[in-house]
């Protein structure tokens, strides 16, 4: 079992969404707020800029079809349009000005547009900055992993072949259990969500051609087979790499329940109590050689009011192994698997016609028929090929080759040499082959017997029956049955696959007191650890880069041209000397410029301000008009050559 998932943070790209648009950073959920809170109060900065060139054009529009009597409402909305900093004060201050003019003239009429340029202008910058935070939305929907454990799994001292069996089962059985939950249902909870796949994918054929020579298999084209396709590293796998380093991996699984007659013998051996009858079957020997047969059946285990019986060998033709088989089921391009099934004690509720299930009637003590198996042992067998292809290379004549043949797995692990692999096709190819063996159907079987059997769910322990055995019922099966099995079986190898891809980027959760880790070597094989692919998980966040520049550029844009345009346009126009009126208009409705206008209506500094034509006027000269609060507020007159003020400079005219 793996550990648990540490994501990597930074910047990656994700091939699945192309070079460009791959490109993406993932951050800590805390790191990933300010983020999102910086791209929406930038968008906020971009919307001003933004109302000043719509505040610069619609003036500019207005003043230059301004007649000479226009009243003091379009004079107010031209100040408004000069002076707002944003849509939203525009806004208000119009709505303000045309509730106040509402007596005196059609004030909501004149500023319908200007209001509802305003507004639309707001909310839609509003609703930008709103949908900013789902930015993320448009990046990979993955992450990457890191981990210090980066490798493979390996004893550290002296073990024994029990420790290794053990370890081989434990991950079978969580390999099972995923299989169970995810390969058999559409299921895509927490438990489904672990993969970049949930589940893998492959196309199940149930009239297949046998895979063993005529007349082995029950029934010539009643086999069925398991073709994944390719299975690409990348997508199907989560290795992240641009396609030219990239390889394909495709299993072929055909099954059949096979005829053992001329195989089988029923003979004796002997037991502490005397001779046991056994059935036996013939099919190579076992045990390393030391047994003649294949596997034996106590044929008397149909009394001892047990359940189901599986077991299994393997056999590759270039590895000597526990099980050598006969010609018939020896194939040089292919690993064999062979099944044992015993249904033993159990009775069905009506008669099953599933050739690996199959029933017939036996008459109990009470005198009825009972549904209970029909043979000692049923037989199936499974062929295993695999192949890599190298997507990257095109196949032509005379140029290295695209896949290796469909065959055995240490066949299919030696002719990778002959695709002239890339080094990191090399390090994505040997991320599967370190699990290939343990990709054949007796692995997903092995050691767990009878619970590797969906039939074995069904079965309900009872009451003694007669003679004190545990009377032991199933429901009836249907005639397919054997094939939910194998099909089951099939997803805990695909569940295996995914398995150990993931463990290896992450490391064992548990290395255990004779536990070590076998880092990777320096280069391409070290280089994938950080680039595995996993789904999002809690805690991070992605953004798209090219999202994220999208955005700033064009935000640094609109508040770039918020400067420039008003700046640009009044240079052309003095340039020019085109457009007088609306550039007076603009410079004098600016609030500075108005402020001036209103000191020199009442006379301070008048004459004496300097950068009259420009945004900032400049007056040196002290003091300025005092505001006046009185039935008329305004700013006080400067004083005259009359005024006795004492704290006044007084002007005397000069005597002729």
């Amino acid at each position: 079992m793996s550990s648990p998932v540490q994501v990597s943070t930074g910047i990656w790209t994700d091939w699945s969404l192309g070079q460009v648009q791959g490109l993406t950073v993932t951050l800590r959920s805390q790191d990933a707020a300010l983020l999102t809170a910086f791209i929406a109060i930038y968008i906020q900065i971009a919307s001003s800029g933004s109302w000043k060139i719509v505040q610069f054009i619609i003036h500019q529009i207005r003043a230059s079809k301004q007649n000479d009597d226009e009243d003091a409402l379009f004079h107010q909305q031209q100040i408004i349009l000069r002076n707002s900093s944003s849509p939203l004060s525009a806004l208000t201050d119009l709505l303000s000005m045309a509730w106040a003019w509402r007596r005196f003239a059609a004030s909501f009429k004149r500023s319908i547009v200007l209001v509802l340029l305003a507004s639309v202008h707001f909310a839609a910058f509003a609703i930008a900055s709103l949908y900013s935070s789902r930015i993320s939305s448009l990046s990979s929907q993955h992450m990457l992993v890191e981990s210090s454990n980066c490798g493979t799994w390996s004893f550290s001292g002296d073990f024994q072949d029990e420790d290794v069996q053990s370890r081989i089962i434990n991950e079978t059985i969580t390999a099972a259990a995923y299989a169970r939950g995810c390969y058999s249902s559409n299921r895509t909870d927490g438990q489904c969500g672990g993969y970049v796949n949930s589940r893998l994918p492959w196309t199940a054929h149930s009239n297949a051609a046998c895979p063993f020579p005529t007349g082995r298999c029950r029934g010539d084209t009643g086999a069925y087979s398991m073709d994944t396709g390719p299975l690409e590293s990348f997508r199907a796998l989560g290795i992240n790499s641009k396609p030219s380093d990239r390889v394909t991996y495709r299993k072929v699984t055909t099954c059949s329940p096979i005829h053992v007659d001329s195989f089988e013998k029923l003979e004796q051996t002997s037991s502490p109590n005397g001779t046991l009858p056994v059935d036996r079957l013939y099919l190579g020997p076992s045990a390393f050689g030391l047994l003649e047969y294949t596997y034996q059946y106590a044929v008397e285990s149909v009394r001892d009011g047990i359940g189901y019986g599986l077991n299994t060998f393997l056999s590759n033709p270039l590895v000597k192994g526990a099980w050598q088989p006969v010609d018939d089921l020896d194939r040089a391009d292919a690993d064999t698997s062979i099944f044992f099934l015993n249904q033993n004690s159990i009775r069905y509720n009506t008669p099953v016609f599933d050739p690996m299930f199959e029933t017939g009637p036996v008459e109990d003590a009470a005198g009825g028929d009972q549904n209970v198996g029909y043979y000692y042992t049923t037989v199936l067998s499974c062929i295993d090929q695999h192949q890599f292809c190298s997507p990257s290379i095109q196949g032509s004549q005379g140029a290295a080759k695209t896949c290796t043949p469909l065959t055995n797995y240490v066949d299919a692990i030696s002719n990778l040499s002959t695709l002239s692999l890339t080094e990191k096709q090399a390090a994505a190819s040997s991320r599967i082959t370190r699990v290939l063996k343990y990709l054949d159907m007796h692995y997903a079987v092995y050691g767990r017997g009878a619970s590797a059997l969906r039939a074995n769910e069904l079965v309900r322990h009872g009451d003694q029956a007669l003679g004190g055995a545990t009377l032991i019922t199933s429901p009836s099966l249907p005639a397919n049955h054997w094939q939910t099995e194998v099909d089951l079986w099939f997803g805990v190898t695909m569940a295996r696959l995914q398995q150990a891809v993931i463990d290896y980027a992450t490391g064992p959760s548990d290395l255990g007191s004779d536990g070590t880790v076998i880092p990777p070597t320096p280069g391409a094989d070290q280089a994938l650890c950080h680039e595995q692919r996993v789904p999002k998980k809690s805690g991070y966040q992605n953004f798209s880069i090219l999202a994220i520049s999208i955005v700033v550029f064009a935000c640094t844009l609109l508040i770039a041209l918020g400067f420039a345009v008003p700046a640009l346009c009044a240079r052309l126009q003095k340039a020019r000397n085109e457009g007088s009126r609306p550039r007076l208009a603009w410079i004098l409705d600016y609030t500075l410029q108005l402020h001036r206008m209103a000191q020199e209506g009442r006379g301070w500094g008048d004459g004496i301000w300097k950068s009259c034509g420009e945004t900032v006027p400049i007056l040196t000269e002290k003091p300025l008009g005092k505001y006046v609060l009185c039935s008329h507020e305004r700013i006080e007159a400067a004083p005259t050559p009359d005024d006795s003020d004492s704290n006044r400079e007084v002007v005397t005219p000069k005597m002729r």
